[in-house]
């Protein structure tokens, strides 16, 4: 596991477990598989706030700050 790989599994632990369900696994199973740019964007989207977050992936609202497409939900 390379640091930049550690770095966005400790984003991804949040304060809701229901997150942490849902990035956790996402990242271990497809971090490999993406871009420099998807990253890029992925690591602004986990700078979001933990509600806004699961607003996204849970209630599947939309969102407009950044444009990223996710290979999950």
């Amino acid at each position: 596991m390379d640091e930049l790989e550690k770095k966005i599994l400790w984003q991804c632990r949040r304060g809701l477990w229901e997150l942490d369900a849902i990035l956790i696994p996402f990242v271990e199973k497809n971090l490999s598989n993406l871009t420099a740019e998807e990253i890029k964007k992925f690591q602004q989207f986990l700078s979001y706030e933990d509600i806004e977050i699961f607003d996204i992936l849970v209630n599947k609202k939309e969102f407009s700050r950044i444009k990223f497409n996710t290979y999950c939900c």
